[in-house]
């Protein structure tokens, strides 16, 4: 199972192959976590999904077929050619009037928080979806949302611990944190640990200590008993299910 927030951690990682259906899952899995919090009388906060161009507006289908009556109040695709320009900030109407921002802040300034009413992006159970060069682009703005949920398709593109939308990934705040791949390790331990980092960081520890603990030890001398350990150390926080396992 995924790991809970109420358990001090507050993500998951769905490595399914492709094909089994792992945006279903997610999707399964946020309704669930809003049906807990409606039931608990919480406000529930929006959701955020960061995924690639190509796959955005099948994220958005796939809700319509995914529930009879879906669990979100809207669902706002974040891409200059559907709903980015309505919630871009021109450059007078930033937040803090008395505060000189950066051009380039500016530029990439989304309407969040009270100062806009009617037109915010970050209204409660609302569905924004975006792709990882948006996130980077608008992220002083994105990280400075409540999300309920953020999960992110083909989250490969995390692995690099060093790229600037890792590093934006892991500003967003989030109650529960999801990430969707097939392939969690394509070249380096390390990607794993950036990719947990995200789910519950500091699990795992900083990334040197990773190094000196398992991917050392792993890649370089097949220590099975360090195996051993980092597989029982992320097991509870990954479902994965291979085709070959269809019976």
């Amino acid at each position: 199972g995924l790991a809970r927030q109420e358990e001090g951690l507050g993500g998951g990682l769905l490595a399914d192959d492709m094909g089994l259906g792992k945006t279903f899952m997610s999707l399964a899995a946020i309704e669930h976590l809003y049906r807990e919090w409606d039931e608990q009388g919480k406000t529930v906060k929006p959701c955020f999904i960061v995924a690639p161009l190509s796959l955005l507006q099948n994220w958005k289908d796939e809700v319509a077929k995914t529930f009879y009556k879906s669990p979100f109040k809207d669902i706002v695709i974040l891409q200059s050619d559907a709903d980015l320009n309505k919630f871009r900030v021109s450059g007078v109407e930033t937040r803090n009037q008395n505060i000189e921002v950066e051009e380039a802040v500016i530029r990439y300034s989304l309407k969040v928080g009270d100062g806009f009413i009617s037109d915010r992006l970050d209204v409660p159970k609302r569905l924004d979806i975006t792709t990882y060069q948006t996130l980077r682009d608008y992220q002083f703005s994105l990280c400075a949302i409540d999300w309920a949920v953020v999960a992110f398709d083909e989250a490969q593109n995390i692995k690099n611990p060093n790229a600037l939308q890792t590093r934006a990934a892991k500003g967003l705040k989030a109650e529960f944190r999801l990430l969707a791949t097939g392939t969690p390790v394509e070249n380096r331990l390390t990607e794993l640990w950036s990719i947990m980092d995200f789910c519950n960081p500091g699990f795992l520890g900083d990334q040197s200590n990773f190094r000196r603990r398992f991917a050392r030890p792993i890649e370089r001398h097949r220590d099975a008993t360090a195996a051993a350990d980092l597989r029982r150390l992320v097991q509870p926080f990954i479902l994965r299910r291979l085709k070959t396992d269809r019976t």
